[in-house]
């Protein structure tokens, strides 16, 4: 019996330890292991809180007491019973969040660090997607949707699409053959490479003969996806069991990209034609670019400040390396005259972080004092600069009331070295810029800098997060708790950061940050001449308002009022005084002008720089040419177009072989600088306008001109010049295309 007993017992206790690690409900087992991590918890988050201490733990526990069974429940007990903390910053995490935050510890993400692109491998044939328009494929009579099973007599089996892409190139007046499939009849069409050494096809495969794979983009030996096994131009076959050749590629990157970190993904992959299973778990991918870090450098020399400063950047204090990154930006800024800290953005809950970064920008021998809450505890903080090392003190005391109504004081006083800086420090005129996001430990090293008269702080108010935190994990269970709350830095209330130069607009801060490096007074910026100009057109239009109101309200009153009976007595005749609503009017007057100024500005252009009657125009197309093949068939593309246009234009070839005597042949003297313009091989589009005589309008027309040009690039050209206004009429010109079987 007494075997029984503790068979059954050791029984139970193992269901429950195995509800432990499960996330899903378990029914009917015993909440007692639950209960004791809540109380754990509580206790814990008791210490640790910031604010008024919790008396009494029984009322939370009791409130819970055997309902727990699984680890969600637990979660969602901790939870409810934060709310009565009344603090915003205390929280339970839950999976998704607590991976989070270990990422932003290492400034990485949750994912596998891998890339992947869709490739496919024909199979036969080769979709024609699109032919674009006045190219050499389009001439040629390819049509999309055709299929192509050979290019010069090559079978396209087995082939990636960039292979078969690089077959539809080649040099400019190459011939290519392709053995097409159109509605089931078979043909060989020949197309000519263009001078841009494209025939104008953009291919795809086709759905009914194709092989689809994910290939695998270069990989860091410290992704979990290379730790996992894959390697680079692995053929993704198939993920976590499921073929790859019809999923949509967008739908393949969220499988592999979301989802929770320790997860098990599964790839079927082929290396060098050889198949392999390998497991990746999903994990941190450190990315020391992830948004975390930023250090720029110009160095054109001079005095001329946008030739020679520095930018530094940090988005996250919290992260691991973010020391090791300031030591990196001190050494890589050297003699760097000037420079800019930016904290836009930035946030961080790490307060030895903010100082030690601090300290790189700092003379040797500097205090830093700091009034703080650790947990109820009031303490000051102070870090010293001492031989190129930062020492921590702290020193504080906390009274605790007993239960018989006694009290006693307990003490702290410590010494710590948190870290050493580099036998040098930025020595360089520095500003820090920061904005409405800018929070925690970001704050603080913005503060620190500005109270030691050590940057100028640039931008906008800062969030004004003062409390820090930190995340423990207790159980199983992973509960973020307010640690420390910044009271005074540098004797000084901390609430904000309030900058020295204020940026009303984001865009200004860059030229904020340079007028405050070269000492230009902040009234000179651009951006307090947009504000300003935004302000006095506000108030000035509310003062027109309230105006014109008084003027109409005092109008309407002189109609209502009843006249007052006048005695008939004689008065010297006298010039009348001009009446309220007048003088009104023509105070206004300015304003009624500037208004139809402002509404007549779009016409001007057309009433002052109109064409006079009778102006007709045409578009003059110029081809110079030589004996080259590229003339040859730069000649044969502009013969086409002649054929093919009609209407106010005129194309003509020039030969270079003529010398001075071609500009005799150019429309209107255009070559007026001399045979030196000439080119061959060079192509001359022009608008040229008419006067009602025929002559042209000096200073009138555009143009444009190129070397090498494709048929499509000249017809954009001509359509564009010949479509353009510039208050003008355009030039009535008129395309028709042969049709094509």
């Amino acid at each position: 019996m007494k075997r029984l007993v503790i068979s059954l017992a050791l029984a139970i206790l193992g269901i429950s330890g195995l509800a432990l690690a499960q996330s899903t409900p378990a029914t009917s087992v015993t909440g007692y292991l639950f209960d004791r991590m809540h109380r754990v918890v509580l206790e814990t988050v008791a210490e640790s809180i910031i604010g008024r201490p919790v008396k009494s733990l029984d009322p939370y526990f009791r409130r819970h007491q055997g309902q727990m069974n699984n680890k969600i429940e637990v979660e969602g007990a901790l939870a409810s019973d934060f709310i009565s903390f009344r603090q915003p910053r205390l929280k339970v995490l839950t999976q998704a969040q607590a991976d989070l935050w270990a990422a932003r510890q290492e400034a990485g993400y949750i994912g596998i660090g891998a890339s992947f692109e869709a490739v496919g491998y024909t199979d036969g044939f080769v979709r024609v997607a699109e032919v674009g328009s006045d190219t050499t494929a389009e001439d040629a009579g390819i049509k999309s949707g055709d299929r192509i099973a050979a290019i010069n007599g090559k079978a396209l089996i087995n082939l990636p699409i960039g292979v078969v892409r690089l077959l539809l190139s080649g040099n400019p007046g190459e011939k290519l053959v392709l053995s097409i499939l159109r509605n089931g009849v078979a043909r060989d069409i020949s197309v000519e490479i263009d001078m841009n050494n494209q025939t104008g096809i953009d291919v795809d495969f086709d759905e009914n003969s194709l092989k689809r794979y994910f290939i695998t983009g270069k990989l860091s030996e410290d992704t979990p996806a290379y730790k996992g096994g894959l390697r680079e131009n692995d053929l993704v076959v198939s993920f976590n069991g499921q073929s790859v050749q019809t999923l949509a590629t967008s739908d393949f990157i969220d499988l592999v990209r979301n989802g929770p970190m320790g997860e098990t993904l599964t790839f079927d992959v082929l290396r060098d034609q050889k198949p392999l299973k390998l497991e990746v778990v999903r994990g941190i991918v450190p990315a020391a670019d992830y948004g975390a870090y930023e250090l720029s450098r110009q160095s054109g020399g001079g005095d001329y400040i946008e030739n020679n400063f520095f930018k530094f950047g940090l988005k996250n204090l919290d992260w691991n390396k973010a020391v090791e990154m300031a030591d990196h930006a001190v050494d890589f800024i050297e003699d760097a005259p000037r420079g800019m800290l930016d904290l836009r953005g930035a946030s961080g809950n790490n307060l030895d972080t903010a100082v030690l970064i601090a300290a790189r920008f700092l003379n040797d021998g500097r205090i830093i004092r700091i009034k703080a809450m650790q947990g109820q505890m009031p303490v000051e903080i102070t870090y010293s600069l001492e031989r190129f090392t930062v020492v921590k003190s702290i020193k504080g005391s906390i009274t605790t009331q007993m239960d018989d109504g006694q009290s006693f004081t307990r003490s702290i006083d410590g010494e710590v070295e948190i870290g050493t800086v580099a036998k040098k420090n930025v020595i360089s005129k520095m500003v820090v810029l920061t904005d409405g996001k800018t929070s925690g430990a970001a704050e603080v090293l913005a503060s620190i800098l500005q109270s030691h008269n050590r940057a100028v702080v640039v931008g906008r108010k800062s969030a004004g997060v003062n409390t820090f935190v930190s995340v423990r994990t207790i159980e199983g269970v992973t509960v973020q708790i307010p640690t420390t709350k910044i009271l005074e830095i540098q004797g000084s209330p901390f609430k904000k950061v309030v900058p020295d130069n204020l940026s009303w607009l984001e865009t200004g801060d860059r030229e904020a940050a340079f007028n405050a490096l070269s000492g230009t007074p902040w009234y000179w910026s651009t951006n307090f001449l947009v504000v300003a100009s935004t302000a006095l057109l506000v108030l000035f239009s509310v003062f027109g308002m309230v105006a014109i109101s008084r003027v109409s309200a005092k109008d309407k009153s002189k109609e209502t009022a009843p006249k007052p009976i006048e005695k008939p007595v004689e008065k010297p005749k006298a010039k009348p005084a001009s009446n309220s609503s007048g003088s009104s009017f023509w105070s206004f007057a300015p304003l009624m002008m500037i208004i139809v100024v402002v509404c007549a500005l779009p016409w001007i252009p057309k009433l002052l720089l109109g064409p006079p009657a009778g102006v007709t125009s045409k578009v003059v197309v110029e081809l110079v040419v030589d004996d080259s093949e590229l003339s040859k068939r730069q000649q044969k593309v502009v013969e086409q177009l002649k054929s093919e246009y009609s209407g106010a234009i005129e194309f003509k070839v020039l030969n270079f072989s003529d010398g001075p005597d071609v500009l005799e042949k150019s429309s209107d003297g255009f070559w007026k600088a001399g045979v030196h313009q000439l080119r061959p091989s060079t192509v001359w589009i022009r608008r040229i306008y008419y006067d009602s005589d025929g002559k042209p309008v000096e200073g009138k027309g555009s143009g444009t001109g190129m070397g090498t040009f494709t048929k499509a690039w000249l017809v954009r050209s001509i359509e564009s010049l010949a479509n353009e206004s510039n208050n003008w009429p355009a030039t009535a010109i008129k395309r028709t295309k042969p049709v094509r079987n």
